[in-house]
C-alpha cells in the first residue's frame, strides 16, 4: 500500500482506513514523514505492532525520525546533494526556459531495520 500525505484534520478517518488494511502479509511504503506518523498512528488504534503485525518502510525518513527510531527500514540518499541537483536543475531551466525539463536520478541506499517482518513468517 502507498500511503499518500494528508491534512492534519483528517489524520483520524485516514488513520483508521489505513488501520483496516494491516494485518501480517501487508507491507506499507510510506512516501514522506507525515505519511509514516499517520500509518504509526493507525498502528497505535489498531493494536497492531509494526514488524510483527504488518510491514513499514520509508521513502523519506529525516535525520529526526531516524535517531528516535534507528531500527526503522528506509531508503537512504543524500540530502544535501538531492538540493544542489535540484537547485542546478532550476537554475539551468531559468537560464534556458525552452529547453527540456529533464530528470535526475540520485543514488539510494536500501537500509534494511526491523520493521519489515522476515518473509518465511
Amino acid at each position: 500500500a502507498l500511503v499518500e500525505s494528508a491534512r492534519p484534520d483528517a489524520a483520524d478517518a485516514i488513520a483508521s482506513d489505513i488501520a483496516a488494511h494491516l494485518s501480517p502479509g501487508v507491507a506499507v511504503v510510506t512516501s514522506e514523514s507525515n505519511c509514516l506518523l499517520l500509518t504509526m498512528r493507525a498502528a497505535l488504534q489498531a493494536r497492531q505492532q509494526i514488524g510483527l503485525d504488518f510491514g513499514l518502510a520509508a521513502c523519506d525518513a529525516n535525520p529526526s525520525t531516524l535517531s528516535a527510531w534507528p531500527e526503522l527500514t528506509h531508503v537512504r540518499y543524500g540530502r544535501y546533494e538531492a538540493g544542489q541537483a535540484a537547485a542546478r536543475m532550476m537554475l539551468s531551466q531559468i537560464a534556458d526556459p525552452d529547453q527540456k525539463c529533464f530528470s535526475n536520478q540520485l543514488p539510494l541506499e536500501w537500509v534494511e531495520g526491523s520493521t519489515l517482518p522476515a518473509l518465511d513468517q
